[in-house]
Formats: structure tokens, sequence, C-alpha cells
């Protein structure tokens, strides 16, 4: 895991966007969230944003920057 962004949802959720590099060394961002912040982590079991080089050659090593705004 690489620089999260993290946020505290309205529920009380601690939401984690995290950049996360497959076996390719492909880098993208998946979603984990924790009732408490710290323990018990539920990552998404697909990423939330995936790079698509074919429409944007600068992502052919992935998505690198999990910011949230």
């Amino acid at each position: 895991m690489f620089n999260p962004g993290a946020t505290l949802l309205p529920s009380g959720e601690t939401l984690l966007l995290v950049r996360v590099e497959d076996r390719r060394g492909i880098s993208h961002l998946t979603a984990a969230r924790s009732l408490d912040g710290i323990t018990n982590w539920q990552i998404d079991a697909q990423p939330t944003l995936s790079p698509p080089p074919e429409q944007y050659p600068e992502e052919l090593w992935g998505v690198e920057d999990a910011r949230i705004v």
C-alpha cells in the first residue's frame, strides 16, 4: 500500500483509497474500510479505479495518487 487517502464517513467508518501494485507492476486504486480505523479492514475485491492506458498513455504503469479531496 502506498500513500493512502483517508476520510471519515458519516457512518463513522474510516475509508482509505489505497494505491495497490499488482504482480505485473501496474498500480490501481482500491477502497478499504474499517469501523475503528485501526483493525478489521475490509478491502474491496475489485479495484475502484483502474488505469485505461489505451485512452491515457501516461497511465501505462497505473494510477499513482490516492488523495481524497
